[in-house]
């Protein structure tokens, strides 16, 4: 008995090492067939790393090109910037003035001729914030061209011209258009007195005959010829030889495809003594409204 059990146990242990040295060939013959079905590895390392690699090296210069056109614009934005904090320093300036006089017109008992200094004095104080209020916004108007600018710094080529300064005057303002490549003058002066070119522009009237708007009349505009010498007698150097530095200075309003043309003309206005300014439009047809008192503003 005890040599059959014998037996039975050398046979079971027998079959159980053959099932796992079965079983682990299969796994070995598994590896081998796994390891010899992988690609080979390139000399150059893996071919996906080296791809991104060629990229980042093709974007280089681009973004170095891109990251200089952002310190332009932003450069220009920080040029505009002074000019606008100082216009909110003085309207501040102007609405304590106007505050200060109006509590003194409170807690006085004047006589009605003192009263009526006081209102006239307070009056030409609101008047003078108005203005500056006014020239404000047109220089916030700017101020958002060039952010709008900056902000289009990835999109295109960034504009060279210079920003307008800003700087305190009592002379008048008259305004130049130039687009096109050409040149409008919304005003002309005769006798060293202001009036309004309804020749070269048109002005467009309410029911009651009120100026609203001065458009300019496309056929009549003056071609800016590239010579400085040759533009002098031009209408436009006729302009310029009649146009008062002492009273009044220009603004000029600059369509985005005739900078070229304005730099030319800003050399004129500097070597006549002609205060300016400027600011950019991107309308097709730049047109100037009238504003209170039938004074006249970009559009």
């Amino acid at each position: 008995m005890s040599r059959r059990q014998l037996e039975k146990t050398d046979s079971l242990e027998m079959l159980l090492d053959t099932m796992c040295n079965a079983f682990g060939g299969i796994i070995l013959i598994a590896i081998l067939i796994a390891i010899l079905a992988k690609p080979p590895t390139p000399e150059g390392g893996d071919p996906e790393v080296e791809i991104v690699k060629v990229q980042i090296e093709a974007l280089t210069p681009e973004d170095e090109d891109l990251q200089d056109e952002k310190m332009d614009k932003t450069k220009l934005a920080v040029a505009i910037d002074p000019a606008v904090t100082n216009l909110v320093q003085q309207r501040l300036d102007l609405t304590i003035k106007i505050t200060a006089s109006t509590n003194t017109l409170a807690n006085l008992a004047q006589t009605p001729e003192e009263k009526k200094k006081i209102e006239q004095k307070i009056n030409d104080q609101q008047r003078a914030n108005i203005d500056t209020a006014t020239e404000l916004a047109q220089n916030e108007r700017v101020r958002q061209q060039i952010q709008d600018q900056m902000q289009q710094a990835f999109k295109g080529k960034p504009v060279t011209v210079r920003a307008p300064q800003v700087r305190g005057t009592k002379k008048g303002p008259t305004f130049l258009i130039i687009q096109h490549g050409k040149f409008w003058a919304a005003d002309i002066f005769i006798g060293g007195k202001r009036k309004d070119n309804e020749f070269s522009c048109k002005i467009e009237r309410d029911s009651s005959g009120r100026a609203l708007k001065q458009v300019p009349v496309l056929s009549r505009g003056v071609r800016i010829i590239k010579n400085e010498a040759q533009l002098a007698g031009t209408p436009i150097g006729q302009y310029i030889k009649q146009f008062p530095p002492q009273t009044h200075f220009c603004i000029c309003v600059v369509h985005k495809n005739s900078f070229s043309e304005f730099r030319i003309l800003k050399e004129l206005l500097i070597k006549r003594g002609i205060d300016y300014t400027w600011m950019p439009s991107t309308e097709n047809n730049i047109s100037l409204r009238f504003g209170g008192g039938n004074s006249l503003g970009p559009q």
